[in-house]
């Protein structure tokens, strides 16, 4: 049973939510709301919480299976989940003592035959809905289509009259919340990037989820550092956008760029910041390839996520050069750059924030790595700063 702690809610992972619920986490809050909600209605506390914490574990062995409603054998398909979640329950408990009153709890949630099971049925329903304002305020993610599903899965009475009232909040309760914060790694870098984790920590620290992107893998999620290129990261921003009310952008190096990319063209993107953006990429890197490469077709770099060799398609340069070398980026934007940046020459940077009154530039004694502890600190000062409306 152990595995319902690791056990992602399938409905959430299928929206997108980053980092979402596990069943286990379900049935605990699901629990509280039942020995808190309760004694109001004359239902039994301790009965209905002790329905809610068995309700989904038989999940431990099937996984939080989901039947669409619009399916035409919807109903066997539900009713053939619930025989097999009893005889799963009924064999996880062997012959432990209580066996027998576990599996009628359970029978009293699948059929409602008792107050406790049609109130915690009720409340399934309340507690998936108060898991999606929690997750449209945190990611800014519109998630209607669960609060349509709450509603529509409730019989009239006082759960279907709380649920009405935190709904029409909703709106205030979301107002100026819900902004995803995205960071895009570098070149053969990753999701242990120095520069990602040290901002993640920091971040966290005030309170806000920062998702470091993993851009060696394709959109299906399998490593693919091999055939990267910027349309794909651009993808990728695109798809974990989806349905987000508002988001800002970090990037580093070739993420840098991406980012500044993929805030030119998406309004949702309120602010961004870019550590030594690699503009030009495509121009400017392929001039610096191997002898030999673009004949081959790809060559090989260190990779500092894997710590080893690994190769790439040229198919990367040659698709950079499709995009603007400085995207037109109009959201308000702070540039990090190194003096002695020996990758990405400073002056690039320069030239942009020259040009555009939107972009703040502040420059430091560093190279490209932008590892000095007192780079590290200025990092996080003028970036906690600059977004220092977004993190109230």
């Amino acid at each position: 049973m152990g595995d319902l702690k690791r056990l992602q809610r399938s409905g959430w992972v299928r929206a997108g939510v980053p980092q979402p619920e596990s069943v286990a986490d379900h049935s605990y809050r699901l629990a509280l709301l039942a020995l808190a909600l309760a004694p109001r209605f004359g239902i039994d506390a301790g009965r209905a919480a002790s329905i809610a914490l068995v309700h989904d574990l038989a999940e431990s062995r099937t996984g939080d299976l989901y039947v669409h409603p619009d399916r035409s054998d919807a109903a066997a398909r539900r009713d053939a989940k619930r025989k097999e979640e009893a005889r799963i329950l009924a064999d996880l408990l062997g012959r432990a003592p209580g066996t027998d009153e576990w599996t009628g709890w359970l029978a009293e949630y699948q059929t409602g035959s008792s107050a406790e099971g049609r109130f915690v049925r009720a409340l399934d329903k309340l507690e998936m809905a108060l898991s999606a304002l929690d997750y449209e305020r945190t990611y800014g993610i519109d998630l209607e289509e669960f609060w349509e599903s709450a509603r529509e899965g409730l019989e009239p009475g006082p759960i279907t009259d709380l649920l009405a009232e935190i709904r029409s909040r909703r709106p205030a309760l979301t107002k100026g919340r819900g902004t995803r914060w995205i960071y895009l790694h570098g070149f053969a870098s990753g999701k242990s990037s120095n520069k990602g984790v040290f901002l993640r920590d920091r971040f966290a620290a005030k309170g806000v989820h920062l998702e470091i992107l993993d851009l060696n893998l394709d959109l299906e999620g399998r490593e693919a550092f091999r055939t990267l290129t910027i349309s794909r990261i651009l993808a990728t921003v695109d798809r974990l956008l989806d349905g987000s009310m508002r988001a800002v952008l970090l990037g580093s190096s070739l993420g840098g760029y991406a980012a500044a990319l993929a805030a030119a063209r998406d309004r949702r993107v309120e602010a961004a910041v870019l550590v030594a953006p690699a503009f030009g990429f495509g121009r400017r890197f392929i001039e610096r390839l191997p002898p030999g490469a673009l004949a081959a077709g790809e060559f090989e770099t260190h990779h500092h996520e894997y710590g080893a060799p690994r190769r790439v398609s040229t198919g990367l340069f040659e698709d950079a050069l499709a995009y603007p070398e400085f995207p037109d980026l109009r959201c308000p934007t702070l540039i990090i750059h190194g003096r002695r940046d020996e990758s990405v020459p400073a002056e690039l940077s320069s030239r942009f924030a020259a040009e555009r009154p939107n972009v703040r530039l502040v420059l430091v004694d560093d190279d490209h790595a932008l590892a000095l502890p007192a780079t590290l600190e200025t990092l996080w000062r003028e970036t906690a700063s600059f977004l220092e409306r977004y993190l109230l």
